[in-house]
């Protein structure tokens, strides 16, 4: 029986063989209708122009499927925020941005300070399918970092630059309630009111609050979102199909994102269920897509390689996929970001992955049927020979934008093509990954390399081949030692049951991706102008001078490069070091003198932080806190009058004292002056009030002052009597007395103290000593 599979392949392969580029558009047509008529063939639900596409390009390398046309453009296919309410629905299939599509008009609402409106809402939906996840946002063409403590409103914020002035909160789709903040704020709008029915479900979107802010968002912001895909369903992580997990294809809720591409075909074919119920993509049976080259093919994505400066997945890829796009032309992509090939077989579809797999099948030159036509194309023509790739891509680092990977070169190859450097032109618009793009080019060239083509008939136990299985050839007549060969196409005579194969030459050596240099991370994002500082700022302590040259003020002096054109003034603030209080703000005009003195509320020997800002019209910043000491210059004698104090010490004694409290050698006050240095001069004064207690025919006690000082580098002498004070009267009187203080001391201690006792009778309750005052004052003469 024929293969009806295999016989429209290699008719439309001599199709294409044949025909010349004017025919290719009708070509294309004509395999559409023909693919329709044998639709119980195949699952033809959306694979009609897919199978087609496949037939055409059974026999062609993996560069030149890759040269095919194709409908998406380069780079990421929403690349501004919609408008309006007839886009396409859309999904990020893998790992991919977005601008995704405005729900509603931008809104505002509350007020900061005195400006209205200050909060200016986006609601962008971002996929169709539930699921995906944020991974990171971009405003105004750079990516933000968000903070980890999210607004009780407005989600979570973004931090640096732009902190308290932009927030995001995301919703993944699964949400049942519509958000409070969007009903909150914008419920009693009149002309777009946000109701408790618009809850977005099964949409995943994102909320975009900003706060106004003039330097940072002078217009509307644009925003873009790196996603990481919806859940897929990766077999291999199914017990109950030969894989090992938790994943079930009757279960969406057990799937995981993946930048896997064979896992993301897989579910293509499978078909994806949208919002509404209704599926995109192949809709087929699990029998329908048989599970030993998809697992295989997965695998070998999965394989770790080195990517220049690590290790790295062989191949991933990332698309955001449009329903109004035929899945077939995703699938094509997808491919492409593996160097994979899919082929149909007898109703079932297999995919190979990079490299050849291992021959099922040895041939040698005996087993050709010599009987029957041979052909044999060891060079292609000129024109469709490839020695070097140019490629693009879209490059996350780069704002997810088109970037021109550095070009694939090969000397040896360009010398064999006549010196000529012939070059393919790659559009990898799933493979957002520098590294890979650098492997997909080489191994594309190298497996375009591979010129030889057979087309043979083998005996019938070649009846095991399929497109896309290896066998190994052994040939005295074309000189091979067990050489890989690719099946491209089979036939079957229903007579003879003879096997008329199409031959592709392979080597898995071509995906071995020798030398291949980490590649150069070059961002292409705008390199904005940072916030405008004060150049060349700096601070430090100083004194303000009189006529004579005399330091009579501590101050901070500081400076800045003078010549800015633009800048009106400069802002600044003082703040103290050990508290962080700020001590002084304020601001000059006078930009050009590139100084400023500032003494008022300065303190002298005080460690200060200070800082300024330039006022210019545009985005400006403070400095740094800069740390600065003012130098111990205090009040002088020229700013005291004659006899003002500068310093006072007292200690103050109350009592009143009873003469039971008293003995010899009771101290009743000292007072510590500590250290006092050269050239100072002191004052010291004591009054007190004492008496006999009245009820004692004779008594008499004696109170001493005394005095004790530590000389630089000794220790304390011992107590010295000044003088004494003989109290002997029965009525309170008031004992005054004074002296003066010259020298250098470590310390300086004064006291108080009985020095003798009479006493007679009487009572031991009695009141005897009150309001006791000893002060030392440090004068200006």
């Amino acid at each position: 029986m024929r293969k009806p599979c295999r016989l429209l392949a290699c008719f439309l392969l001599a199709l294409t063989l044949t025909a010349r580029p004017a025919q290719a558009g009708p070509l294309v047509a004509a395999i559409g209708a023909i693919a329709t008529t044998v639709g119980s063939f195949f699952a033809t639900n959306i694979f009609t122009q897919f199978l087609g596409r496949i037939l055409l390009s059974v026999a062609l390398s993996a560069l030149q499927r890759a040269l095919m046309p194709k409908p998406r453009e380069p780079g990421i296919k929403t690349k501004v925020t919609q408008t309006g309410g007839t886009n396409p629905q859309a999904f990020p299939l893998l790992k991919y941005a977005t601008a995704g599509t405005h729900v509603c008009p931008p809104m505002s609402h509350g007020s900061a300070g005195k400006t209205p409106n200050a909060f200016l809402t986006y609601v962008i939906l971002l996929s169709d399918v539930p699921g995906c996840s944020l991974s990171r946002v971009m405003i105004n063409s750079q990516y933000v970092t968000l903070g980890g403590v999210a607004h009780p409103d407005y989600g979570l914020p973004v931090t640096g630059d732009a902190g308290g002035s932009a927030w995001v909160k995301f919703y993944d789709g699964t949400q049942t309630v519509a958000d409070p903040m969007l009903i909150s704020r914008y419920s009693i709008n009149p002309n777009r009111p946000w109701l408790a029915d618009m809850i977005g479900r099964g949409s995943a979107y994102a909320i975009m609050t900003f706060k106004y802010n003039r330097e940072l968002y002078p217009s509307l912001p644009r925003v873009r979102f790196e996603l990481n895909g919806i859940p897929l369903y990766d077999p291999r992580k199914d017990s109950t199909v030969g894989g090992s997990g938790a994943h079930r294809w009757a279960n969406r809720a057990t799937w995981e994102a993946s930048t896997n591409p064979i896992v993301g075909a897989y579910n293509v074919m499978r078909g994806i269920t949208l919002t509404d119920g209704s599926v995109w993509g192949g809709n087929l049976p699990a029998e329908d897509v048989p599970l030993a080259s998809w697992f295989a093919g997965m695998n070998e994505c999965d394989l770790l390689v080195t990517n220049g400066a690590g290790t790295e997945p062989q191949f991933r890829a990332g698309f955001e996929v449009s329903v109004d796009e035929e899945p077939a032309d995703v699938i094509d992509e997808l491919m492409k970001a593996c160097i994979g090939r899919i082929a149909e077989i007898g109703g079932m579809w297999k995919v190979r992955v990079g490299p050849p797999g291992l021959p099922v099948l040895h041939i040698t030159d005996a087993d050709i049927v010599i009987t029957r036509p041979q052909d044999f194309r060891p060079f292609p023509n000129f024109a469709a020979s490839y020695n070097g790739t140019h490629a693009t891509y879209p490059d996350p680092e780069s704002n997810w934008e088109t970037k021109e990977a550095a070009p694939v070169y090969n000397a040896t190859y360009e010398a064999a093509d006549q010196g000529q450097r012939l070059m393919a032109d790659l559009n990898l618009a799933a493979v957002p990954y520098p590294a890979q793009v650098r492997r997909i080019m080489h191994a594309s060239v190298e497996e375009e390399r591979r010129f030889r083509r057979h087309e043979q008939t083998l005996p019938p136990d070649a009846a095991i081949l399929e497109p896309l299985d290896a066998i190994s050839w052994t040939s005295t007549a074309n000189g091979y030692v067990t050489k890989v060969f690719e099946v491209d196409g089979t036939t079957e005579d229903l007579q003879t049951i003879l096997q008329a194969v199409t031959l592709r030459e392979a080597d898995a050596a071509d995906f071995s991706y020798p030398g291949l240099p980490a590649p150069t991370p070059i961002s292409n994002l705008p390199v904005l102008p940072g916030n405008q500082v004060v150049p060349l700022f700096a601070v430090s302590g100083t004194s303000i001078l009189d006529a004579t040259g005399a330091a009579r003020r501590p101050a901070i002096s500081m400076t800045w490069e003078p010549d800015l054109a633009d800048v009106t003034g400069i802002l600044y603030e003082v703040r103290l070091n050990a508290t962080g209080v700020i001590v002084a703000r304020g601001s000059t005009q006078d930009v050009a003198t590139g100084a400023l003195l500032l003494a008022e509320g300065i303190i002298a020997a005080t460690v200060y932080q200070v800082r300024a800002r330039p006022v210019v019209d545009r985005p400006s910043a403070w400095t740094a806190w800069l740390p600065v000491t003012t130098p111990d210059t205090l009040i002088t004698s020229p700013d005291l009058a004659a006899g003002s104090v500068s310093i006072q010490v007292q200690t103050i004694v109350l009592g009143p004292i009873t003469r039971g409290a008293l003995s010899v050698g009771t101290v009743l006050a000292t007072l510590d002056l500590g250290a006092i240095g050269a050239g100072q001069g002191w004052e010291r004064r004591l009054h007190f009030e004492a008496r006999l207690e009245g009820t004692v025919t004779f008594s008499e006690f004696v109170i001493a002052l005394e005095r004790r000082r530590r000389i630089l580098g000794g220790s304390f002498e011992t107590w010295v009597v000044l003088d004494t004070f003989t109290i002997a009267s029965n009525n309170w009187n008031m004992i005054a007395d004074s002296g003066t203080l010259a020298g250098v001391y470590n310390d300086f201690e004064y006291r108080l103290a009985v020095n003798s006792l009479v006493i007679s009778g009487g009572s031991s309750s009695g009141e005897v000593l009150r309001n006791i005052y000893i002060t030392a004052v440090r004068v200006t003469k």
